[in-house]
């Protein structure tokens, strides 16, 4: 049976989402092989995440099947299920994935599956309704996968408390920098003081304040400093800000996206002259600030590798560079440290794992 008009919108909805997102460079996007699904591609941000979805829309029988086969799909990561939001499809769901959290050697299978609600009288025939939902299928790929699993669950709250953070003048943004870009691991120590380029109580408080909003984290109770998804994220953001702040004259429409989940004011960061306590009001000319000065004042420049031409702003997570080399066997250190328990993508085995 052909599909309808409506499920064949929900998928070139969806691959359009990503395309949109990809144009900030901050995740990247590939084809792949959809197989059985409605829709499958690859998004390539600190690893690769095969992702594929599947849309109910008419056949509400099919429920059971369909999340079988997301589930059991060993192939992909990412799961996405669009749904036509009727009581009985809910009902049936609910029974299903209850079914499936109940049993023990079903129930991580779960991982990596967002159900995505879509209002049952959508008719893709109108074109106010076809506007209205490509919107909100775009804000639901935001929220639901992006923001919730690939960006590192980065909020608001965290990068308000990251701006309001005192301290010298771009010192949280170059300690950021040195534990990210680091060829090995950063134990705070003379090496890591002297490589970010300061040292004593402002050292140590920004060191307090970035574990503590998850930027960096630390194997069990040692000085060792290593980046989280959520910290690498923050840089890169940071650069994607910087480098469209030097090329053009207001934020790119896809920028703009970013910032409005973030709930960041989206025309901040194009003033010229603000005094100190303005920049600490707006996060974002707090992070152009700090980045600036990270360069004066630290000589570290966040910038430094990227090509003007073509900026790409999101890399593969190197494991190699903090499990390898002088503490690679230190204790509670394991690529498990980057797992997150509602995501799929495992960079390793060990005592964190879940």
């Amino acid at each position: 049976m052909a599909d309808s008009p409506e499920h064949k919108f929900i998928s070139e909805a969806l691959d359009l989402a990503l395309k949109i997102y990809s144009e900030t460079r901050l995740l990247g996007l590939s084809e792949a092989d959809r197989r059985s699904f409605d829709y499958g591609c690859l998004l390539l941000r600190d690893a690769s995440r095969p992702l594929v979805s599947q849309v109910l829309w008419s056949h509400a029988e099919g429920i059971e099947k369909d999340i079988r086969s997301l589930i059991f799909d060993g192939g992909s990561s990412l799961k996405l299920y669009f749904v036509r939001d009727r009581i009985k499809n809910r009902a049936k769901i609910d029974e299903v994935l209850n079914a499936y959290r109940s049993e023990p050697s079903t129930k991580d299978l779960l991982k990596g599956l967002r159900i995505i609600p879509i209002p049952e009288g959508f008719d893709a025939d109108k074109e106010a309704e076809r506007q209205w939902m490509q919107k909100y299928l775009l804000e639901s790929v935001s929220s639901d996968l992006l923001f919730a699993v690939v960006f590192g669950k980065l909020t608001h709250d965290d990068v308000r408390r990251f701006s309001l953070h005192g301290g010298p003048l771009g010192l949280k943004i170059a300690a950021l920098q040195v534990i990210e870009t680091a060829k090995h691991l950063q134990e705070h120590g003379p090496s890591f003081e002297a490589a970010v380029g300061s040292k004593g109580s402002p050292l140590r408080e920004v060191l307090a304040m970035l574990g503590g909003i998850g930027l960096i984290m630390s194997p069990g109770f040692s000085t060792v400093r290593l980046p989280t998804l959520k910290g690498r994220f923050l840089l890169d953001l940071a650069r994607l800000l910087t480098f469209e702040r030097g090329s053009r004259t207001s934020w790119s429409p896809e920028t703009k996206l970013i910032l409005k989940h973030l709930r960041l004011e989206p025309d901040a960061g194009w003033q010229e002259e603000l005094t100190i306590s303005q920049k600490k009001a707006s996060p974002i000319d707090d992070l152009l600030n700090s980045i600036n000065y990270a360069r004066r004042q630290f000589d570290i420049d966040i910038m430094e590798n990227l090509d003007a031409n073509n900026p790409v702003f999101h890399t593969m997570l190197a494991l190699e560079n903090y499990t390898d080399g002088p503490y690679g066997s230190y204790p509670g250190l394991t690529a498990a440290l980057w797992n997150d328990p509602d995501d799929f993508v495992r960079f390793g085995t060990g005592p964190t794992d879940t």
